[in-house]
C-alpha cells in the first residue's frame, strides 16, 4: 500500500488540474466584447475562437471580408481621408448621422475625432451577442451572413439599400455589423451597453429586449481617449421626432451628416428634422439627399460645394431634382471644388457631390423672397 500511495496522489493531482486546452482557451465568461468583434470582423485571433475559425464557413467569410475591405482602401478610403484632412480638418463636435443605418465606416472616416457618434436608422438593434451563441452552427452562420450581406452594398456602392436592410438585419439586427466595421477600422471595443432614452432625454442602460439603441465604447488606434457610438432605431418623421429631440438637444452643438438619406429632408413629413438640424448644427456635411439647397440659401448658410450635381439618380428620386442647385453648379463653376472620389446614389455611374455648410455669420438676416418661402 505504501508504494501505491504516491502514484495515487500524483494521479489525483493530475485529474484536478485543468487540461492544456482549458488553460489556453478562456471560459465563455472571460471572452471580451473586443474578441467577439474581432471574430465578427473575420480577423484571426485563436484562443477561444480557434475551433470556430477552422470551420469552412468562417474561413470563407474571413477571406471575403478581407478582400472586400482591401478593395476599397486605395480607390475610395485613401482619397476620402486626404479630402477630409484638407477640407474638414479635426472636428471634435458630436456627430449626428440621421438615416445612417449601421454605417460607422463613413462616420469614423469623415469625423475620426468626435467624442460621440449618434447614428439613427430604422433597423432593429438585435440581441446581446454572447460567446456561447457561436456554439450553434446555425446561429454562427446567421451572424456571418448578416454581416456579409449587410455590408455588401456599403463596400460596393458606399451606402446601404433600404429594402435589402429589412431582410439582411431581420434576424441578428445591426449590432454584428457595427462591431465588425468598428474592428476593421482598427478600434478596440471596450464595452457594449443596451440603452433607452428617458422622458427627460437621459440615456439609461437596460436589457437588450427593452432597448431603443446600443452604445459601443471604443478606442481607436492612435487615440488616447475612448469614444462612443450610439445607434438608435428611431423614426425621425414629424410625428416621432419629439420623442428623440430632448436627448439630441443635450448634445448640441452638433456636426450633422446626411448621405444617401432617401431625400427625407426634402419631404413634407420631415420638416421638423430640418428645423432641428438648422437650429442645432454647427457644421453640416451632406450630399444632395440632405437639406435642400433652397433651405440653406434662405437661412444664408455658408456653403462649399464639391464635385458635380446634375439630378438625382434613379426613377425613385426624380421628384427631388433641384433646378436651383443645378444652376448653382453651372453659374458658380469656379467656386465648386473637385471631389476626388465617388460616394452616394449612382455610385460609379453618375458624378458625386458633397457640401460642407456652416450657419450664417451672426447678424445676417434670412432672405424673404417668394421663391425662398417655398421650403418644402
Amino acid at each position: 500500500m505504501k508504494s501505491f500511495y504516491p502514484y495515487f496522489l500524483i494521479l489525483s493531482l493530475l485529474v484536478s488540474l485543468p487540461s492544456l486546452s482549458e488553460q489556453a482557451n478562456p471560459s465563455p465568461q472571460e471572452v471580451t466584447a473586443d474578441q467577439i468583434a474581432t471574430f465578427l470582423a473575420g480577423i484571426p485571433q485563436g484562443g477561444a475562437f480557434t475551433a470556430y475559425e477552422q470551420t469552412q464557413e468562417w474561413q470563407n467569410f474571413s477571406k471575403d471580408f478581407e478582400e472586400r475591405w482591401q478593395s476599397i482602401q486605395d480607390k475610395r478610403l485613401a482619397p476620402m481621408r486626404a479630402w477630409r484632412d484638407q477640407h474638414l480638418g479635426k472636428i471634435t463636435l458630436p456627430l449626428f448621422y440621421p438615416m445612417g443605418g449601421p454605417d460607422v465606416l463613413n462616420a469614423l472616416l469623415f469625423f475620426p475625432f468626435s467624442a460621440e457618434y449618434i447614428i439613427v436608422g430604422l433597423e432593429r438593434v438585435g440581441p446581446k451577442i454572447a460567446f456561447d451563441m457561436f456554439a450553434s452552427p446555425e446561429k454562427r452562420q446567421r451572424y456571418l451572413e448578416n454581416i456579409q450581406n449587410g455590408t455588401s452594398s456599403l463596400f460596393h456602392r458606399s451606402f446601404f439599400i433600404t429594402k435589402d436592410m429589412c431582410k439582411d438585419y431581420f434576424d441578428c439586427g445591426v449590432l454584428p455589423t457595427l462591431l465588425g466595421l468598428l474592428k476593421r477600422s482598427e478600434a478596440e471595443i471596450k464595452a457594449v451597453d443596451f440603452v433607452r432614452i428617458s422622458d427627460k432625454g437621459e440615456l439609461i442602460e437596460c436589457q437588450d429586449q427593452e432597448a431603443q439603441g446600443v452604445r459601443i465604447t471604443f478606442l481607436q488606434k492612435g487615440h488616447d481617449k475612448t469614444q462612443t457610438i450610439s445607434y438608435f432605431r428611431q423614426n425621425l418623421n414629424d410625428y416621432n421626432l419629439q420623442q428623440f429631440t430632448p436627448f439630441l438637444t443635450k448634445k448640441a452643438p452638433l456636426a450633422t451628416m446626411f448621405k444617401s438619406a432617401s431625400y427625407t429632408p426634402h419631404q413634407v413629413g420631415f420638416a421638423k428634422l430640418v428645423e432641428f438640424v438648422l437650429a442645432n448644427t454647427t457644421l453640416l456635411l451632406q450630399d444632395d439627399t440632405g437639406l435642400p439647397y433652397r433651405v440653406l440659401q434662405q437661412h444664408q448658410w455658408q456653403l462649399r460645394y464639391f464635385g458635380i450635381y446634375e439630378e438625382p439618380y434613379g426613377e425613385s428620386f426624380v421628384a427631388y431634382k433641384q433646378p436651383d442647385l443645378a444652376r448653382y453648379f453651372i453659374e458658380q463653376k469656379e467656386a465648386v471644388k473637385e471631389l476626388p472620389f465617388r460616394i452616394g446614389y449612382g455610385y460609379g455611374k453618375v458624378p458625386s457631390n458633397l457640401l460642407i455648410a456652416m450657419p450664417p455669420i451672426r447678424g445676417a438676416e434670412p432672405t424673404t423672397t417668394e421663391t425662398s418661402k417655398a421650403i418644402y
